[in-house]
């Protein structure tokens, strides 16, 4: 079980989500004269259980997240965590935070700047040709990264800015981590559940293959009755046909 990673459980959503239909599908098709020892019964108590998983599932993921390892997050929703819901803000918002930084410094220095971003520090950048001679900014600008074309500045708040965004990033990851560490315990304790899950949709695909093979090769079941006579029209045995081919 420490080995399951987010895609696993967002797989495992899908499953629960169309578990009543899988039943139905079982239930319309197979012939109910006979049982099917190889699949448990449902009881109240499990179908409970399920829906519960369901809901949990449903209630925890984003829609359209598919993931890979478990060093790829953003795959919860909003409201399990405070803190969560806070870095998520930051990191959904800074686009427009970006923006309304670089709205007020071009107001005020009357030129039109842009924020040039690296992975590891943020700058704001302007055209050389752009930038009137010996123009002064404020104290805590300070150039560096410059070149021949742009002016590039670091300045205390686009700073304050970056260094918010790594951080709820980071912290993003953290929380989810630990969010998932305890979601996975707390599904250990529907293992039996689980179990059956498996065993209806593995039978599923069970009958799925059957009915592709009658399909494709267009077998018929023959018609028993209770007379004696027996008449059989280029009978050949299914399988045999498949081998001569």
């Amino acid at each position: 079980s420490w080995r399951i990673l987010p895609k696993d459980f967002l797989e495992l959503k899908s499953s629960v989500e169309n578990f009543n239909n899988i039943e139905g599908i079982i239930s319309e098709n197979i012939d109910k004269t006979h049982s099917i020892s190889s699949l448990p019964v449902l009881n109240e108590d499990v179908r409970q259980n399920i829906k519960k998983i369901s809901f949990l599932l449903n209630n925890l993921f984003l829609d359209d997240c598919i993931k890979n390892s478990v060093k790829n997050w953003n795959i919860f929703k909003r409201g399990w965590d405070e803190e969560l819901d806070k870095c998520l803000d930051v990191i959904d918002n800074i686009d427009t935070t970006k923006q309304k930084y670089l709205e007020s410094v071009n107001k005020d220095t009357w030129l039109v700047f842009s924020i040039y971003e690296t992975i590891n520090w943020w700058y704001l950048s302007i055209n050389n040709k752009k930038l009137p001679k010996n123009k002064a900014f404020a104290e805590d600008w300070r150039e560096t990264k410059s070149t021949t074309v742009y002016q590039r500045y670091e300045t205390k708040e686009l700073n304050k800015i970056f260094t918010n965004f790594i951080f709820a990033k980071r912290n993003r990851d953290i929380i989810e981590y630990n969010l998932f560490k305890r979601l996975r315990l707390k599904l250990v304790s529907f293992l039996s559940e689980f179990r059956i899950i498996n065993n209806y949709v593995s039978y599923l695909d069970y009958l799925l293959s059957w009915a592709l093979l009658i399909i494709n090769n267009k077998w018929v079941l023959p018609d028993i009755h209770n007379g004696d006579e027996v008449m059989i029209i280029k009978w050949r045995h299914p399988m045999l046909e498949m081998v001569i081919g």
